[in-house]
């Protein structure tokens, strides 16, 4: 028999998302690893929750901007071996770490943020530069209409992958945890922004008609982020590339559709052999919330989740993905079911995408009772609004905000064997 254990931290505005499996194959993954709050959480990670040696196995990044990506710094301080970083392809992944930069050098900076915004910008230079030490990376390719995923690539004893690209969907299988009975981590990259390439097209016009400073492009066309750093610490200029950020993605709004959402849960294999033993923390809601009639309770007495047991055993890691988009004709989430096909209707644990905000409100997620989490700030945080919540409560699933207040979220799964 295995024991899982699934874990939200409560890092204000931001995402970080841990499962630790013990039995016959100890395995570790992190999905995200940003917020504010982020270092506590990462040392209390460490050292109440992953077993020696002190190895992440898989460490999925949905995107790179700095609430999702800014305490990776923070595991390599506390001695934890990335052995797998799985990200998503995209076409141009100079623009597309380009774009990163500037929304984190932009957007939401306070004197609070100055060290976060600064290990997030780390973390992408090294990756530009192929300087991220001996993880294995591994990218997502974007979705394409008849695409094979059916041969899932196998996680064994080696610890490292031995793809550098996984299809859309392709799935990881973890080898040895108990007989016939798999855990399967399914990172799905919808979708590359095509406005990522017209932002570096903006910028190079930028860049060729400013005389103050020197160019941020490389002979090859690619950008260079140090010069682009240079840039954005003057105010004057700083103010001309965000300038050209809004004109092309439109004010207050970013790119987050190729954040990949991954989908962790058992496939194939009869959901009698997975139960949810116990869920662990306290909610604090959020003052404005009050009226939404919730006490502070802990979780494991709710009926709800004593319904939902088994499918609790299944979760969607969403990131800032943006449901209401499009693909060809079809919306981000019917791309997403198709892909998921009955590992769908296993979810019962699912991330509200992009932190409850209203733009990504969508009734097609909630078709089923499941228990939807997202992670905001107690007080300053206005992405998530009570309209989003009291959605998510009409389509009969039940909503939980996650602020830096509250203990860490933790679900306990047990896995056994016929």
């Amino acid at each position: 028999m295995c024991e899982m254990t699934r874990t939200i931290w409560p890092v204000g505005h931001g995402a970080f998302y841990t499962e630790v499996l013990d039995g016959p194959c100890e395995i570790s993954v992190v999905y995200d690893c940003g917020g504010k709050g982020i270092k506590k959480q990462v040392k209390k990670f460490v050292s109440d929750h992953l077993p020696t040696p002190k190895n992440i196995d898989l460490l999925f990044i949905s995107h790179f901007h700095w609430d999702h990506i800014c305490g990776l710094r923070y595991l390599k301080q506390e001695g934890v071996t990335i052995k797998n970083i799985i990200l998503p392809q995209t076409t141009n992944k100079s623009y597309a770490l380009a774009e990163a930069y500037i929304y984190n050098a932009c957007v939401g900076v306070n004197e609070e943020d100055n060290e976060t915004i600064s290990v997030a910008q780390e973390f992408i230079r090294q990756y530009a530069n192929n300087e991220v030490g001996e993880s294995h990376i591994v990218e997502v390719k974007k979705h394409e209409e008849g695409n094979d995923n059916s041969d899932p690539v196998i996680y064994d004893e080696d610890r490292v992958l031995n793809n550098k690209t996984l299809a859309s969907g392709q799935s990881i299988k973890v080898k040895g945890i108990v007989h016939d009975c798999f855990w399967e981590y399914i990172p799905v990259n919808i979708y590359e922004e095509e406005l990522v390439q017209k932002l570096g097209d903006e910028l190079k016009k930028l860049s060729q008609n400013n005389p103050k400073h020197t160019s941020f492009f490389k002979n090859n066309g690619e950008i260079d982020l140090g010069a682009l750093d240079e840039w954005l610490s003057d105010k004057e200029a700083k103010s001309l590339i965000w300038d050209v950020y809004q004109q092309v993605f439109g004010k207050g709004t970013n790119p987050n559709a190729y954040s990949m959402p991954v989908y962790s849960g058992p496939v194939g294999v009869p959901l009698h052999h997975f139960v949810t033993e116990k869920v662990r923390g306290f909610i604090k809601f959020r003052p404005w919330l009050d009226s939404f009639d919730y006490d502070d309770h802990l979780l494991y007495n709710m009926p709800l989740l004593r319904n939902l047991r088994r499918r609790l055993c299944s979760c969607l890691y969403m990131g800032d993905f943006e449901p209401n988009n499009k693909y060809n004709n079809n919306t981000f989430v019917e791309i997403l079911r198709t892909t998921l096909k009955d590992r769908w209707h296993y979810i019962g644990l699912q991330q509200i995408p992009h932190h409850a905000s209203p733009n990504n409100d969508c009734n097609d997620l909630y078709d089923h009772p499941k228990l939807c989490f997202a992670n905001v700030d107690n007080h300053k945080d206005c992405s998530c609004t009570f309209d989003v919540l009291q959605n998510i409560a009409r389509n009969d699933c039940f909503p939980i905000v996650v602020t830096e207040e509250n203990e860490p979220l933790s679900f306990d799964i047990w896995i056994h064997p016929n």
